[in-house]
């Protein structure tokens, strides 16, 4: 009896971590931004993210954010 409340109460726990964490990143989403890439250019970012193991939003985020402070933005 003790280790299925002891579960419970786990599993609660978790799903509340859970819930915050989507909180925290409905926060941190300001906007999408919608970008037609051409096949080669998609075939590239694809294969730097499986090489990287990292996710083709973070790299084109870093991309755009470094275009823009080398430009003065």
């Amino acid at each position: 009896m003790r280790n299925s409340a002891k579960r419970a109460a786990e599993q609660q726990e978790t799903r509340r971590r859970l819930k915050n964490l989507k909180r925290v990143k409905e926060r941190n989403i300001r906007f999408y931004v919608n970008v037609p890439l051409e096949q080669d250019v998609k075939a590239r970012l694809l294969r730097a993210s499986h090489e990287n193991d990292i996710r083709m939003t973070i790299i084109m985020q870093a991309a755009i954010d470094t275009y823009l402070q080398d430009n003065g933005y």
